[in-house]
């Protein structure tokens, strides 16, 4: 006797074919774990439109969508780019399946949904769900190549996170970054916008992002036009990072501490 329950058990242990020979020949209409099954067996098919077909047909008929069906579901729609419904699913989910969310959030990072990448990621951390390695990896390059830096900060930006990411994060990503932050600054520097390369320069020190040694001379005459405070500051940061300030640079700290009436720190200089 052939039943929906034989073809399920059948489908769970992968042998998804005799799953099927089965379910053809059952009388319809199937009742939901038949349906649920027949998702799953043409989801392994890679058969995606038959796997909506059978999701449509158990919402039409306003039955309940388990866990397999969903996923079988949501590996449809990631495989077809349908990013609103592969989250749509997600969210119905009740055990949290980390092959699931992985796929989705590729899926939104390759159809460059960043805003609902980030909100899915805010969530499922909230929720204490861990993004797999791969699909870390994934994400954060996509991420990085269209220049999201923001959102790859957020997801990918503390230490547990980055150490998981491996060498790519700091040969790839940070790199990348750190040009960019550097053009940043060097356009603030050439504009005059002291208080604003200093605030940049504050924010670089804050991500971990070492700049590149060009733009210590110019960090050194904005500090000076902010304060002698900010310059003797700035002087001794960059010392520790190896670099030897050039006499015109030094020279304005000097200058700046004079004008200051600060005659001491600037006789120590000399």
């Amino acid at each position: 006797m052939v039943s929906s329950c034989g073809a399920s058990s059948l489908q769970r242990a992968g042998r998804w074919q005799e799953a099927l020979r089965i379910l053809q020949r059952l009388q319809k209409p199937w009742d939901a774990t038949a349906l649920s099954t027949a998702a799953s067996c043409h989801a392994q098919k890679e058969e995606w439109s038959q796997t909506r077909q059978v999701l449509q047909e158990m919402t039409r008929r306003k039955l309940t969508l388990d866990d397999r069906a969903l996923r079988a579901g949501i590996e449809a729609s990631t495989a077809t780019l349908d990013w609103q419904e592969s989250l749509k699913l997600l969210e119905q989910m009740e055990d949290e399946d980390a092959e699931a969310m992985g796929r989705v959030m590729t899926t939104l990072s390759t159809c460059q949904q960043w805003a609902q990448a980030l909100d899915l990621c805010r969530k499922k951390q909230q929720q204490g769900v861990l993004i797999d390695v791969a699909t870390s990896r994934t994400v954060a390059q996509l991420l990085g190549v269209h220049g999201q830096w923001q959102p790859l900060q957020e997801i990918f930006g503390n230490l547990e996170r980055r150490q998981a990411l491996g060498g790519w994060w700091n040969a790839k990503v940070l790199d990348e970054q750190r040009q960019q932050r550097t053009e940043e600054l060097s356009a603030a520097i050439c504009s005059a916008r002291w208080q604003d390369a200093l605030s940049l320069w504050q924010e670089m020190k804050s991500e971990r992002l070492e700049p590149q040694p060009r733009v210590f001379a110019p960090l050194l005459t904005a500090s000076c036009a902010s304060s002698w405070q900010d310059a003797l500051q700035m002087l001794e940061e960059v010392k520790q990072r190896g670099h030897v300030p050039s006499n015109e640079a030094l020279s304005g700290v000097v200058i700046r501490c004079a004008a200051a009436r600060q005659w001491q720190e600037a006789l120590q200089l000399l």
